[in-house]
């Protein structure tokens, strides 16, 4: 009967320690995750964009939207501790929708029409950072297979060659308009 009891505790054991090490596997699967672990690397990259347009837009960005930026900076902090894969998608993306905000009218405020890139064209040196900076968000939201406003799809999809059609675009108006 001693027999049999120390059997039966030492069956109980085994299935406990078998049930732990599932446990710890189904834990790291979650740390593993590869999305997971690519929004974390992309993190690192939001909160330079965020230092970098807020530095730079000090001048233009209005306190409502300031106060905005630091609390989804500050969500994102949070977010960046846990294993929500999809909160922080939400996150990141909100924080991507205020800096192209503030962005743009940091780019409006710095527009010199006379600075182009060349006699013959409208395209001006600011066009051209405003673009790379939109095709970089839009690279960002794509990596983290977040969903991406109809505005932005030719970005998402054509990339580059997005940019220069819309430049083109915007020289064959400039000529048609001014032909004669």
């Amino acid at each position: 009967m001693f027999f049999f009891a120390q059997e039966s505790l030492k069956a109980d054991r085994q299935k406990e320690k078998r049930r732990q090490q599932l446990q710890e596997e189904q834990e790291k699967k979650v740390y593993a995750d590869a999305n997971l672990q690519s929004a974390k690397k992309i993190i690192i990259r939001i909160f330079e964009k965020i230092d970098e347009t807020t530095k730079r837009s000090a001048g233009t960005i209005s306190i409502q939207d300031m106060k905005k930026i630091q609390e989804l900076t500050e969500e994102l902090r949070k977010d960046r501790m846990g294993t929500n894969f999809e909160k922080i998608r939400g996150t990141i993306k909100d924080i991507l929708i205020w800096i192209e905000k503030i962005n743009t009218v940091w780019y409006i405020s710095m527009q010199n029409p006379e600075a182009t890139i060349a006699s013959d064209t409208l395209i001006t040196t600011i066009d051209i950072d405003q673009e790379l900076d939109r095709l970089e968000n839009i690279k960002i939201l794509k990596s983290l297979h977040a969903t991406i406003a109809v505005k932005n799809q030719d970005y998402a999809i054509f990339g580059l060659s997005a940019i220069f059609w819309k430049f083109l675009q915007k020289d064959m108006r400039y000529k048609l308009t001014n032909f004669g």
